[in-house]
């Protein structure tokens, strides 16, 4: 039974937009999806044969990446199970500090996967009391996760002491290592990847890293992702705790028990919670630290609301952070530089993608006359941005031949690499060019507006600037490239979010 069961359509309705909201845009199909996601790693690719950064894809930084992605990963995942039941988590660090000091507590005395157990609990026992305090007496759903996290926080700090008292709470002994598992083809693809063969040698060590030195508890944690999505949005139990987070009333009158889906959604949020933290634990760090959460359960909110809402964009959020912050953790400036130029191009493809779209008169109705002003302007700007650009990668190729500033090419491979991705380059800013002087006329003469553009545009300048300065990107910004590259992707994918309908939302049975 999946939402074609009879009276599913009153549980969920997501087809017609409320009264004053704008017409959903049109779904992308499979097909387009994949032809996205195969630009994307080709473009990834590319930049990492022009720059010669190895670390983008080797099995080392796959690996690191893994361990950087799966805590943040479990917290976007408990907030996806919280949320889908109309109840808001911000509570998702406390629960992450939970797993952590009762996974280290019983896993210091009774082995990792006792620690697992524990951590899985003590996270539902914090879910519970979150979904009392929302569910059962209204509270606030912000200001009950807000109070979990200071909560978790005291309870940490004061078991730590009492439990650890030889390291004054700080730390603790190691809880052992869950079994790793690696595939026999690992050698292999080592030597595959060190050949430096683009495509080929990037794939290699991507599998690389997801198939050597793999934890088990990487792959349970990983495993949850289709289980949920499977359980919530193929079995008629994910329909009635959605049918909680989305018509709650609707849902009462069809004879779900709502209270019931929602306690049971917010005690599991709390569980994967527990999960991320015992990860923390036992893989990451093998032992309880003070502090050691560093935030993750905040970001993996931010996971959540980039992935909108769903399994697999949760996912695809937390691998977004994970890896670039592994691989500024990993390697030099100039693997931050290539990250830096990725997205600079990916910024100018939207642009033209955006441009066009107003070139064509598809844009907002620009009711002030400040906004239409405000759009000319972005759209000059632009146009300079791209004139400079064009210079630059025309010097780059022809005088140069490098692609990151002082760092030139030495094999006739590389060379090559450069020379393909200046031309891409060069064919994108002429496709801006272009784009941008026909919707420049076409504001001028029908006014009209686009709420993505100042964000496009300010992102655009910004990276093509540290990438086309003979300087790089300043070292003190290295650290803060996952960060800002996080914000500035859920700015742009801000227009095609949809959260619960009924989430953050007091419900009372009855009426």
């Amino acid at each position: 039974m999946t939402q074609s069961t009879p009276g599913s359509a009153a549980l969920i309705d997501t087809t017609t937009p409320a009264p004053g909201e704008p017409a959903k845009r049109k779904k992308l199909t499979a097909q387009q999806r994949w032809v996205i996601i195969g630009g994307a790693f080709l473009a990834f690719c590319l930049v990492r044969w022009a720059t010669g950064a190895s670390q983008f894809t080797s099995a080392g930084s796959v690996s690191a990446a893994l361990v950087f992605t799966i805590p943040i990963a479990m917290a976007g995942l408990a907030g996806l199970w919280s949320e889908r039941a109309g109840i808001v988590n911000i509570g998702l660090e406390g629960m992450l500090i939970a797993g952590t000091i009762f996974g280290a507590w019983i896993g210091v005395k009774g082995g990792p996967w006792a620690g697992v157990i524990a951590a899985v609990a003590g996270g539902a026992l914090f879910g519970l009391i979150h979904a009392v305090a929302t569910i059962t007496f209204g509270v606030d759903h912000i200001v009950s996760g807000v109070a979990i996290n200071l909560l978790a926080l005291g309870v940490a700090g004061l078991l730590a002491e009492i439990l650890f008292p030889e390291q004054n709470g700080k730390m603790s002994p190691p809880p052992g290592q869950i079994t790793k598992v690696t595939l026999p083809w690992s050698d292999a693809l080592g030597s595959l990847h060190a050949k430096g063969t683009p495509v080929i040698s990037d794939v290699a060590g991507i599998v690389g890293g997801l198939t050597t030195n793999l934890s088990l508890l990487t792959i349970l944690c990983l495993a949850l992702f289709p289980a949920t999505w499977w359980v919530l949005w193929k079995t008629p139990w994910g329909l009635r705790v959605r049918s909680a987070g989305e018509n709650p009333k609707a849902a009462e009158s069809l004879g779900v028990n709502v209270y019931r889906e929602k306690y049971l959604a917010v005690i599991i949020s709390g569980a994967m919670g527990g999960l991320g933290g015992a990860f923390l634990v036992i893989v990451t760090s093998q032992g309880y630290l003070e502090n050691q959460t560093g935030g993750r359960g905040y970001i993996g909110l931010a996971a959540l609301i980039f992935g909108n809402w769903t399994a697999s964009g949760t996912l695809l959020g937390s691998l977004l952070f994970g890896y670039t912050s592994a691989v500024n953790a990993r390697s030099d400036l100039s693997a931050s530089t290539a990250i830096v130029v990725l997205v600079a191009i990916g910024l100018a493809v939207l642009l033209v993608i955006e441009l066009r779209k107003l070139a064509a008169g598809r844009g907002d109705h620009a009711i002030k006359k400040s906004t239409r002003i405000s759009t000319l302007v972005f759209i000059g700007l632009l146009l300079a941005g791209a004139v400079v650009a064009l210079f630059f990668s025309a010097r780059t190729l022809l005088l140069k031949s490098q692609f990151i500033p002082d760092n030139p090419q030495s094999t006739s491979l590389g060379k090559v690499g450069v020379v393909i991705l200046i031309v891409v380059v060069m064919l994108v800013l002429i496709a801006l060019l272009y784009y941008g002087v026909q919707a420049f006329r076409r504001t001028l003469a029908h006014a009209q507006s686009s709420a993505n553009l100042p964000a496009y545009a300010i992102g655009y300048l910004l990276f093509a600037w540290m990438w086309l300065s003979n300087t790089g990107i300043p070292q003190s910004f290295k650290g803060a490239i996952p960060n800002i590259i996080t914000l500035m992707v859920l700015t742009f994918a801000s227009q095609r979010l949809r959260m619960p309908a009924a989430d953050g939302l007091t419900y009372r049975r009855g009426e």
